[in-house]
């Protein structure tokens, strides 16, 4: 399980290869649902009306509207995960493993001592690795 700094679908999928099986954000769906950061969320004067119980503040606020905003956060999120597990040649988030961590430029590899897989895979490589 993981959480902190989630922000998108590549953040998921590295957390994926490490080993991760859970994800949580937090602060990420929180823009997406617009809020500004103004960080009085404990005043109750949330500008937006997101943290409030203030009728005047919480007006601000359109939870249908925002509801959509954070269903196109995940949903955009999904399909980063999606490409990113298709481009690794797996057709699931969950065949994803440390085997797939490769660096494809030799300063990566230089920096993070990873294999270095210009090319990484190609289809017909993949397709074998999942019938082997």
């Amino acid at each position: 399980q993981t959480d902190g700094q989630l922000k998108n679908g590549r953040d998921v999928t590295i957390a994926a290869l490490l080993g991760a099986e859970e994800f949580a954000f937090s602060t990420a769906p929180l823009i997406a649902m617009g809020c500004i950061m103004m960080r009085k969320c404990h005043l109750n004067t949330c500008p937006v009306g997101i943290a409030t119980q203030d009728p005047e503040h919480e007006a601000r606020y359109h939870p249908k509207v925002e509801a959509h905003n954070i269903h196109r956060f995940l949903e955009g999120v999904r399909w980063q995960i999606a490409a990113l597990t298709h481009a690794l040649g797996h057709g699931s988030v969950k065949d994803l493993s440390r085997d797939d961590l490769v660096a494809l430029t030799p300063e990566a590899a230089a920096i993070t001592r990873l294999p270095y897989e210009p090319g990484y895979r190609t289809r017909e490589e993949s397709m074998q690795r999942k019938a082997g």
